[in-house]
């Protein structure tokens, strides 16, 4: 059987994902799995297709045994409701911060994954306890953690937070695939205390501490010198967002982790060097296996090194053994020797990324290569003995500049639909930045190897390696930032509906198959493909009709789009801008913010406008009350009163002769018309403006829905306030932290005994409405499966 690997890892894999999605319990899953080896096993004539059925069947009992916990791990003993508690475990990660600059005393946050062995609540006894936490500690000066610690942590144990906003990154459900249920939030250093630690000085730390030492020697401590051990020694504190941002917009960041490009070179350095000495290719095998695996030890294991390692380690087996090499079913086995061990790196996105990169490369390169080769081509019909002198020294130089672009071509198609589901991000001209990036990432880290290599016996030559290298790091950075900065070079989009996904990869096999395909196979296979996009571009400009407003999960923020127009409604307090409201717009497609407006003049709103406003300036900005907004948009500031319009919303309040000197009594009031369904946004209104535009104008307050903020003084929603509006669903933005956001425990009975239905976003987290013509609905991200229809006759 040719390549007799890829079905039975393809029906295993499917097994994991069949468990990920339906969630059957793990007595079915394993019951259908032993059935199917059974009929495997007793109908002989029905093997070939059984097997198969068999496989899924046990992938789907694999991971459902992993999936759940067990009545002895640390999530089943905690329950769900968070409780401060005491667990002793070992270390099994910690990756300390660089100390923070905000903070007076510039502590140094900590944080990491603990296997827990007992845990202990209150005044009771410690008892038994298994499974995988993270923790995070404040400030970890002083403490030296390393892997392999026993320690004791008190802290807060609860779940991980779950997304502020509809499609923005999950640390629950990022942990959750990883088998982590639990997070451990450890204020001070003096709740930690270290019972054990392992005997004798740390080898990879202490290689760790000499190779950093060995690779800055000679270099100025700067940007570059920084990035040259992040490369090679997958140094993630070097790699800054402010220095990463211009790699990842060219494309070209995948050459920082600790991947098959590292692996790759180190096993060709030790293949060579073997070489020199006559040693044979199955003893070259022997040898790279070790190698390759120390390096990823003295690293720190990170999880794309162990898969690069994985892969090298079957490649070289099969070397080793003397077996017929093929790439695709060389990675079908690593694939499968991975998700044997861990069913949750199936789901990672470095797994898929990894393995789409490599397949799509050894699948589609060779049909990319000829067809950019016939456009190209010299004369075919001129022998090479009549070929003038040029030609036949650019000939080889051409045929690498096709292999390499067909390489960086069809490693771009394979990893495209990850990179925009995952990141958001289409990037073309990394076509163009990774065919002179990834030869200069070589020469650096050769470079590199060769500073390690000379360091303890020839410094002086040691220093020259590293100045070598960076100077390749500069060109690199030069690169990757001139590729960022050129117009169409990048832009952020929504991930499409899954269909359109369904006809890219019909596509791609398409591509893969054409040479072998008859021409009119050729012209029906195209215009099923065309037909199929075609249909699903239908269903993404449908979507465009629609009208969002979501709110995040503690109020900071609201947005509006509908089509290509967006509205943003204040942006969360300092930092809210750059950890979750500027990631989340990029991953809904905003490249150009229409309109913002920050509606409360109180540094809870609108602190984090300016992170927002340095990478999304709009082109309108509304500003209520007495402040200003980012000196990057001041020349487009309006002054935010009512009667201020934009597309479907416009202002009630302030009045421009509005009295008041706080802050919530000149906060902004929004109504907007969405196609018959009326919405009303209150920020943070005062009590005293709330009952002055009751009284004003309550035919204007009128609404389906609103949604309401916590003033910083009284209450929101008064019940003169409400009887105006007369609203069906009331949506109040709070949190549970800090107390500005904190709704009283009065107010939420009262809110609650009104004729309405109520939603408070501390319990329920971020809301959604969609809108389309006649009908809306409303979800929750507690509701997701059961939204509720707002639209009709209810």
């Amino acid at each position: 059987m040719d390549r007799p690997l890829l079905l039975p890892f393809g029906a295993f894999a499917l097994g994991l994902c069949m468990d990920a999605w339906l969630e059957p319990a793990a007595p079915a899953a394993a019951a259908l799995a032993a059935l199917a080896l059974l009929a495997w096993l007793g109908l002989e004539k029905s093997r070939p297709w059984l097997l198969p059925v068999a496989l899924a069947a046990a992938g789907t009992w694999h991971h459902a045994a992993w999936r759940i916990p067990g009545p002895a791990e640390i999530a089943s003993l905690a329950g769900p409701e968070p409780r401060l508690a005491e667990l002793r475990g070992r270390l099994d990660a910690v990756d300390i911060g660089l100390p923070d600059p905000k903070h007076p005393d510039g502590r140094v946050p900590a944080r990491g994954s603990m296997a827990v062995e007992s845990w202990r609540e209150g005044t009771r006894d410690d008892q038994p306890a298994r499974g995988t936490i993270r923790w995070r500690l404040a400030d970890g000066r002083g403490l030296g953690l390393r892997e392999g610690m026993v320690v004791a942590m008190s802290g807060a144990l609860a779940e991980p937070a779950g997304a502020v906003l509809p499609g923005a990154f999950d640390l629950r459900e990022h942990f959750a695939v990883s088998g982590i249920r639990r997070e451990l939030r450890v204020e001070e250093s003096r709740d930690v205390v270290v019972l054990e630690a392992p005997a004798g000085p740390d080898p990879g730390g202490r290689f760790l501490a000499w190779a950093h030492a060995a690779l800055g020697r000679g270099l100025p401590d700067d940007d570059a010198a920084r990035l040259i051990r992040a490369q090679a020694l997958g140094w993630k504190p070097g790699l800054t967002r402010e220095l990463a941002t211009p790699f990842l917009r060219a494309g070209t960041l995948h050459v920082f982790a600790i991947s098959g490009l590292h692996i790759a070179l180190v096993a060709a350095l030790v293949v060579q060097v073997l070489r020199l000495f006559g040693v044979g290719r199955g003893w070259c095998g022997c040898l790279v296996i070790p190698v390759a695996w120390g390096y990823v030890a003295a690293t720190g294991w990170q999880a794309s090194a162990v898969r690069s390692a994985v892969m090298a380690t079957v490649v070289a087996a099969g070397w080793a053994l003397r077996r017929p090499s093929d790439l695709p079913n060389s990675l079908a086995a690593a694939a499968w020797l991975i998700v044997v061990f861990d069913p949750s790196q199936l789901f990672q996105p470095g797994f898929q990324l990894s393995f789409a990169v490599v397949a799509g490369m050894a699948w589609w390169t060779a049909s990319i290569e000829s067809g950019l080769a016939r456009w190209i081509a010299f004369d075919p019909w001129v022998p090479e003995s009549h070929w003038p002198w040029w030609r036949r020294w650019a000939e080889p130089l051409r045929r690498l500049m096709l292999l390499n672009l067909a390489s960086s071509l069809a490693a771009w198609c394979a990893s495209a639909p990850l990179v925009v589901h995952y990141f958001h991000l289409v990037s073309p001209v990394s076509l163009l930045a990774n065919l002179l990036v990834v030869p200069l990432s070589s020469l650096c880290l050769t470079a590199n190897a060769a500073a390690l290599a000379t360091a303890s016996w020839w410094p002086w030559l040691s220093e020259w390696f590293n100045q070598s290298a960076w100077v390749w790091m500069h060109g690199m950075m030069w690169a990757s930032q001139r590729a960022a900065e050129l117009p169409a070079g990048h832009w952020y989009t929504a991930s499409p509906p899954w269909p359109w996904w369904i006809g890219y990869v019909a596509a791609m096999a398409l591509v893969a198959r054409w040479d072998t395909l008859l021409i009119p196979a050729r012209r029906r296979a195209t215009a099923v493909v065309a037909g199929w996009l075609a249909a699903a571009a239908c269903v993404w400009i449908r979507g465009l009709a629609e009208s969002r407003l979501v709110v995040s999960a503690g109020g900071e923020m609201a947005f509006f789009e509908r089509g290509f127009d967006s509205l943003l409604v204040d942006c969360g307090p300092r930092g809210f801008g750059d950890r979750v409201a500027l990631p989340w717009l990029r991953s809904r497609g905003v490249d150009v913010l229409d309109t913002a407006v920050l509606a409360v003049a109180e540094a809870r709103f609108r602190g984090g406008w300016d992170e927002v406003a340095a990478e999304l300036p709009p082109r309108r900005c509304a500003v209520a009350g007495r402040m200003r907004s980012s000196p990057r948009v001041a020349s487009r500031q309006e002054n935010l009163v009512a009667g201020w319009q934009s597309g479907p919303w416009q202002a009630l309040w302030p009045e421009p002769d509005a009295p008041g000197r706080r802050a919530d009594d000149l906060g902004a009031v929004l109504a907007g018309d969405l196609g018959g369904f009326r919405c009303l946004l209150v920020p943070a209104l005062g009590e005293a403006a709330q009952r002055r535009l009751a009284r004003a104008n309550p035919a204007a307050l009128r609404a389906d829905v609103v949604i309401a903020g916590i003033p910083s003084h009284g209450e929101p929603l008064l019940p003169e306030f409400l009887g105006a509006v007369r609203p069906r669903w009331v949506i109040v933005g709070c949190a549970s932290r800090p107390a500005p956001h904190r709704l009283t425990p009065a107010a939420r009975s009262r809110l609650r005994a009104g004729p309405w239905r109520v939603h408070f976003t501390d319990e329920e987290g971020w809301v959604e409405i969609r809108v389309r013509p006649g009908h809306a609905r409303m979800e929750t991200a507690t509701d997701r499966g059961e939204s509720t229809w707002m639209g009709g006759d209810e």
